[in-house]
């Protein structure tokens, strides 16, 4: 890797064909510097990008990275080392080195326990002759400060992007292992990571962009690069504060649960009888991940009307979020309404 004269990936170039401005990127190989050189380059090559993006019709707020064994190891490390100002360098300022989402395929993330989790056909991961150690300039036990500061699972945060990971179960090069720790720091940290072990898969071959793994990896590309961001809308036809006999109410109670990873923001908006979209009474609402908010009244709670009925839209950039809406029948106590997960059928409510 490193070198725009090796062949070129056709799982990569595809993704030009599909609406993606495709980018690769230059990096010193070993031979010629040691770490941090490599990642340098490549946070380079990210500002480069983004104070480039009106001449190559790029989005700046959507960089997305994507490499395979050093490459992997790279665009994890550009993924997790957002906030590590040794790992920036210097060159092309004024642009963030952030990027919005990563697919690494098969790529080292934790140098010091590489050797201890190999396969039994795994080589030499610990000496100065290893790919390992000829990366961070020594013998892996001789320099485990600089090993752990060139390995992305040290700096698993939080705020990381979203991660697709792919190995292969028989990769005797770089040991599975690599990938499963990394997922789990992943996940454990509040990451959005999935992980998938491919069963006989070595170091690379055809079965990462096979149709089973393809529709994976752009189901991914697709949901945190070119969507991100985009506003998913739901119509709830029906919600209503109705006096009724004796005092009571119609009333819609609305429940929304956001299931993570990340926090969403919702906007609510009464809509009126016929959900024209005409503007109407609006609130906004944060949830945390894992959050969940109840309104037992939603139209006399969050926008305060005495009485009325007609429709509600609720907007999110988060399209997993759980909408429940009810509306409960004066004087008998029972309910209309279902449980609605965010893109399954229903008659209730709508994703546009």
């Amino acid at each position: 890797g490193g070198d725009k004269a090796l062949q070129a990936s056709g799982a990569q170039l595809r993704q030009a064909t599909r609406g993606y401005v495709v980018a690769s990127v230059n990096y010193r190989l070993t031979g010629v510097a040691s770490h941090p050189a490599q990642i340098h380059d490549c946070k380079a090559a990210i500002r480069w990008l983004r104070l480039h993006a009106a001449e190559y019709r790029i989005d700046p707020d959507r960089v997305g990275a994507w490499g395979s064994s050093a490459g992997g190891h790279l665009v994890a490390l550009l993924g997790t080392s957002g906030d590590v100002p040794a790992l920036e360098g210097s060159e092309n300022p004024g642009a963030s080195s952030r990027v919005s989402a990563v697919v690494d395929w098969y790529g080292p993330s934790d140098l010091p326990n590489m050797q201890a989790q190999g396969l039994p056909c795994s080589g030499d991961h610990s000496s100065a002759a290893s790919p390992e150690g000829k990366l961070v300039g020594c013998a892996i036990p001789d320099c485990l400060e600089k090993a752990r500061e060139a390995s992305p699972i040290s700096w698993v945060s939080s705020d990381d992007p979203p991660f697709h990971i792919v190995h292969g179960a028989a990769d005797c090069t770089v040991p599975p292992l690599q990938s499963q720790t990394l997922h789990d720091a992943l996940f454990a940290a509040g990451v959005d990571s999935s992980l998938t072990l491919i069963p006989g898969a070595g170091h690379g071959g055809p079965q990462f962009s096979d149709a089973t793994n393809r529709p994976l990896l752009e189901a991914f590309l697709d949901r945190t690069v070119r969507d991100a961001g985009t506003p998913t809308r739901w119509i709830v036809p029906s919600v209503a504060r109705i006096a009724g006999s004796g005092g009571t109410f119609w009333t819609t109670s609305l429940a929304i649960a956001n299931p993570g990873p990340a926090g969403a923001s919702v906007a609510l908006r009464f809509l009126g009888h016929d959900a024209d979209g005409t503007e109407g009474p609006s609130q906004a609402l944060s949830l945390a991940a894992g959050e969940s908010v109840t309104y037992e009244d939603v139209l006399g709670d969050v926008f305060g009307i005495p009485e009325g009925y007609g429709a509600l839209a609720v907007t999110s950039a988060i399209p997993s979020l759980a909408l429940l809406a009810q509306t409960s029948t004066p004087g008998s106590g029972g309910t209309f309404g279902q449980a609605v997960p965010a893109f399954g059928p229903s008659d209730l409510v709508t994703a546009d």
